[in-house]
């Protein structure tokens, strides 16, 4: 089977330079880094996926908050996923834990991700 899944991730990094200018700070998460590995899926997502790459990525919004040194970034990943649907049954694997283990996301001057906010999977069966 082949599946379209958006992941829309809000994740929380650090503001290691308060002074920096805002369009700066923009520019660093303006656009994300994604790559797919499928080396690092967990055992039952690797018998599933039959392949898998990331179509596209984008950053949707970038929040700053000087007072508390932090900086949200939300971004959308879509994937195109072939995959077994009975070995992901048998299995119990699920397209979201597969795009988390198997996507990598970074951004070209901070890779330094603190805590991961919040979450947002949709998929579509083609």
């Amino acid at each position: 089977m082949h599946t379209v899944a958006v992941a829309t991730v809000t994740a929380e990094y650090d503001l290691l330079d308060e002074e920096l200018p805002t369009k700066t700070i923009e520019s660093y998460f303006g656009k994300p880094l994604t790559i797919w590995d499928p080396s690092t899926l967990e055992p039952g997502e690797a018998e599933a996926v039959r392949k898998a790459f990331v179509r596209s990525a984008e950053t949707r919004t970038i929040e700053i908050d000087r007072e508390d040194h932090v900086v949200w970034v939300t971004y959308s990943i879509t994937v195109e996923i072939d995959y077994n649907s009975d070995a992901l049954e048998y299995f119990g694997a699920a397209f979201e834990g597969i795009i988390r283990h198997g996507c990598h996301v970074s951004f070209p001057l901070d890779e330094r991700k603190v805590e991961l906010v919040e979450e947002e999977f949709t998929a579509r069966v083609a």
